[in-house]
């Protein structure tokens, strides 16, 4: 059996280096892969529909990238047949009501406020895992089960 695959898409290796050692931390077991830009995930997604090689289980985006926004490459991303059922949650550092409905109306799976330093990270993860990284094809909550506390916001069908 493969490990789970999460690929987080962030211009900021800092925030990559915190996610990555509270994954550690919390002895979560996966394969970790940053891309520093939206074309630089893009691209690594479709060279994994062209290579037939498996998609990652989840995929984390930042909102603020440079060149195209999270939200526009969400738009691409749930555009494609091929993409279109990859888990996309947004992870950002606004906690603004436009950011998080405007990425729910761009059907994220989720949204995270990214957290301050190591712990808040830990406070995450264990709940990142559960949910996307595991079989999350039967979990289901609704975009008002809003959990401010955990600080990731889940949307269903």
């Amino acid at each position: 059996m493969r490990k789970p695959w999460l690929l987080m898409i962030d211009d900021c290796p800092g925030d990559a280096l915190l996610m990555r050692l509270a994954f550690r931390r919390a002895q979560i077991d996966l394969e970790f892969e940053l891309a520093a830009s939206a074309e630089a995930g893009l691209a690594r997604l479709v060279q994994c529909v062209r290579q037939n090689t498996p998609l990652p289980d989840v995929v984390l985006c930042d909102l603020n990238l440079p060149k195209m926004h999270g939200l526009g490459l969400l738009a691409v991303l749930k555009s494609d047949p091929d993409l279109r059922e990859i888990p996309v949650i947004i992870c950002s550092s606004s906690d603004s009501t436009i950011d998080i409905e405007g990425s729910f109306a761009g059907r994220a799976d989720g949204y995270i406020t990214k957290p301050m330093g190591l712990q808040g990270y830990d406070s995450v993860i264990g709940i990142l895992a559960r949910d996307w990284l595991v079989d999350y094809s039967d979990q289901h909550m609704t975009a008002s089960a809003i959990n401010q506390n955990d600080r990731i916001w889940r949307l269903t069908a």
